[in-house]
C-alpha cells in the first residue's frame, strides 16, 4: 500500500524494504507500508502523504518507517470520479432543452428492480452517483438561500492530522587523515622526532586522540615498536632511530580511529629519509708483551673489532677486514676470527731479533667506504 510521495529532495535518500534491500529515491517515487526511508547527512526530503495538510519535512541523517498509521486516503482522480456513460449526455441534453421527460430520454436499467420511471417497479426518480464536469463559464445557476447552521471563522481548521514519525539516528563513522613529515637526513634522526601528524573526529564525538585510546596503530603496523604517540604527532622511539641508522626502510604509519558505537575507520602515510653512508669503524689492538722465547706459530699479537651501521659486524672471513696495503708483506700475521697471530715466519723473526711491524688493519663497507686502525704488539 502507498503510504507517501516524494515531493521534494536535497542530497540523497533511500527506501530499504523488508529484506534490506536499498533503491534511490527521486522527486515522484513512492513509499510503500514497511519501507523505511533514509536521508543523507545534511538532506532533506519532503512528504505528502495525501492527507491535504503541508508537507511533512524529514530532515537529513534519520530513518523513518512508513507503516499505515501514516497513511490517509488517496484522493479519487478525476477519471474516476467521472460518468462515461451516453445517459449522461442524453440527461444533459435534456435538461439544455427544458422539453419532455428525463425519464423518457435515459435508457432502461439493465438489471434492478425495474425500469426507471415504470408504473409499479423500482424508483421515480434517477440517481447520478458520480458527476465530476467542468463549468467554465456556469452552464446552470441557481438561486441559493441562506440556511441556519454552524459558522466557521475562516482560516481556522477544525480538524488537525498528527503524524508521528519514527525517527532512527544513523552513526556517520569517524574520520582520519594521517599525514607523513618531509623527508630528513638519515643522520638527523633521533628519539621522539615527529615523522606523521593526523586529524581524527567523529560528528558524534568530538575530536579523537590517541591519549583517550580513540586513535590507535592498526594492528601488526607498529610490531616493531619505531612509533609512539605524542599528542597528534607519530615520533620516532630509539627502536625507530637505530632501524634508520641501520639502513631499514621505515614501515608506513598506519593509524585506525574509534567512535563510541566501534565503528572504525583507517589512513596511513609513509615516512622516508635520506640514506647517508657513516662508514665502517675499526680498533685494533695489541697483545700485552711476551718473551720472546714464548712465541709459538699462531700466538695472537693482536685483536681488533669492526662494524657499520648500514652492514653489522665486519669480519675477516668476509673479506671485510683486510691487512693495509703493505702493513704485511713479510707474511708475519695471520687472521683467526677477531684475532692477528704470529705465522711460522712471524715467529722465526722474533727469535731472531727483528722487531714485529705494527699490526694495521683496513675495514671495508658494502659502499666501498674504508676505514684503517694499527697498534704494535
Amino acid at each position: 500500500m502507498t503510504i507517501a510521495i516524494i515531493i521534494f529532495i536535497r542530497g540523497q535518500a533511500w527506501a530499504r524494504d523488508e529484506d534490506g534491500n536499498l533503491r534511490e529515491l527521486r522527486v515522484g517515487d513512492t513509499l510503500q507500508e514497511g519501507e523505511t526511508l533514509i536521508t543523507s547527512t545534511n538532506g532533506q526530503v519532503q512528504l505528502d502523504f495525501y492527507d491535504n495538510l503541508a508537507p511533512t519535512v524529514i530532515e537529513g541523517g534519520q530513518e523513518v518507517v512508513m507503516t499505515l498509521d501514516l497513511a490517509a486516503e488517496p484522493p479519487v482522480t478525476a477519471e474516476d470520479a467521472s460518468v462515461q456513460d451516453a445517459d449522461l449526455e442524453a440527461l444533459l441534453t435534456a435538461l439544455d432543452e427544458g422539453e419532455g421527460d428525463l425519464l423518457e430520454e435515459l435508457d432502461a436499467t439493465a438489471a434492478g428492480a425495474g425500469a426507471g420511471g415504470a408504473v409499479g417497479g423500482g424508483h421515480d426518480f434517477v440517481r447520478l452517483a458520480r458527476i465530476n464536469e467542468n463549468l467554465d463559464p456556469l452552464t446552470f445557476e441557481f438561486a441559493t438561500t441562506e440556511t441556519a447552521g454552524a459558522e466557521f471563522e475562516d482560516g481556522v481548521a477544525t480538524a488537525v492530522a498528527e503524524v508521528d514519525a519514527v525517527v532512527q539516528p544513523v552513526n556517520d563513522g569517524p574520520t582520519i587523515d594521517v599525514t607523513a613529515a618531509p623527508a630528513f637526513n638519515e643522520n638527523d634522526a633521533v628519539a621522539g622526532q615527529s615523522v606523521a601528524t593526523f586529524s581524527a573526529s567523529d560528528e558524534e564525538d568530538g575530536a579523537l586522540t590517541a591519549s583517550a585510546g580513540q586513535v590507535t596503530f592498526s594492528p601488526g603496523s607498529n610490531d616493531a615498536g619505531y612509533y609512539a604517540f605524542d599528542g597528534e604527532n607519530v615520533v620516532l622511539t630509539q627502536a625507530g632511530v637505530d632501524a634508520i641508522n641501520a639502513g631499514t626502510e621505515l614501515p608506513a604509519v598506519s593509524l585506525t580511529a574509534t567512535d563510541s558505537a566501534n565503528a572504525t575507520t583507517q589512513d596511513s602515510d609513509t615516512p622516508s629519509y635520506v640514506a647517508q653512508n657513516d662508514g665502517p669503524t675499526i680498533d685494533v689492538t695489541a697483545a700485552p708483551a711476551f718473551n720472546e722465547n714464548d712465541a709459538v706459530a699462531g700466538q695472537s699479537v693482536a685483536t681488533f673489532s669492526a662494524s657499520d651501521e648500514e652492514d653489522g659486524a665486519l669480519t675477516a672471513s668476509a673479506g671485510q677486514v683486510t691487512f693495509s696495503p703493505g702493513s704485511n708483506d713479510a707474511g708475519y700475521y695471520a687472521f683467526d676470527g677477531e684475532d692477528v697471530v704470529l705465522t711460522q715466519a712471524g715467529v722465526d723473526a722474533i727469535n731472531a731479533g727483528t722487531e714485529l711491524p705494527a699490526v694495521s688493519l683496513t675495514a671495508t663497507d658494502s659502499a666501498n667506504a674504508t676505514t684503517q686502525d694499527s697498534d704494535t704488539p
